[in-house]
This record gives C-alpha cells, sequence and structure tokens, in this order.
C-alpha cells in the first residue's frame, strides 16, 4: 500500500509541475497580448516582455502560500513584484510607447485614489483597502 501512493505521489508532482507551467506560460502569454495591444510591441520587444512576464507569474505563484499565512506581508511582495516586473517593461519601451505606459500609469494611479476615498467613506479598514487595491490591479 504504502509503494502504491508512494508511486501515486511520484507520477502525480511532475504532473501538477507541467500543468503549473502551462498555467503560467498562457498568463503571460495574456499580459503579453495586452501589452502588445497597448503599445503595439515589435518582435523583439514581445520575446521580452513575455521573458518578463513568466517570471512574474512564476514568482506570484510562489507567493501563494503566503496569501493565507501574512496577507499584509503578501500584498507588500505583490505590489513589489508588479512595480519591478512594469520597470522593467517600461525599460523595453521606445519613447512613443513609455508615453502611453506612463499615461495608462497615472490612470490607474488616479483610480486606485478615487476607490481608496471611496472605501475610506463607507468605513472600510486598511486591511481591506489594501485588498480592494489588490483586486483592481
Amino acid at each position: 500500500m504504502k509503494k502504491f501512493i508512494f508511486f501515486l505521489l511520484s507520477i502525480s508532482t511532475p504532473l501538477l509541475a507541467v500543468s503549473q507551467s502551462n498555467a503560467i506560460k498562457h498568463q503571460a502569454e495574456q499580459a503579453l497580448a495586452v501589452y502588445h495591444q497597448n503599445y503595439q510591441l515589435n518582435t523583439e520587444q514581445q520575446a521580452q516582455v513575455l521573458e518578463l512576464q513568466q517570471q512574474h507569474f512564476q514568482k506570484e505563484a510562489q507567493l501563494a502560500e503566503l496569501k493565507n499565512k501574512d496577507f499584509d506581508r503578501y500584498i507588500t511582495k505583490k505590489v513589489t513584484l508588479r512595480k519591478m516586473t512594469e520597470s522593467s517593461i517600461f525599460k523595453l519601451l521606445d519613447e512613443k510607447q513609455q508615453a502611453i505606459f506612463l499615461k495608462k500609469q497615472q490612470e490607474r494611479t488616479q483610480k486606485e485614489a478615487a476607490l481608496r476615498v471611496k472605501l475610506q467613506k463607507q468605513g472600510a479598514g486598511k486591511a481591506e483597502i489594501k485588498k480592494a487595491l489588490l483586486d483592481l490591479n
């Protein structure tokens, strides 16, 4: 019986890794499609953004276990990861694309501020506001 359970575990572990890898690749491709639509990326930029997005989603998957253990730390790390990825992508863009990127960032900042004010007026706590801001992004 122990051998059978061990056998099942040895088979399922690689399958889970492949499944997670495929999910990460799919998420990265979806994010690339959005970036391509917004910034008309050239072929080289697309390859670099895809690689950055795959790294981003791999790191995000590693953070998932922290979500239930220490939510504040999870939020901090997730926001930091987003900012680092965006910074790396920004560096790949040409001047015209960077202008569009900065405009979109400004719009997001305004949405975040409006949501923060709305939730504060409703009496939401800091944790609720952080979660809502995280969901907005």
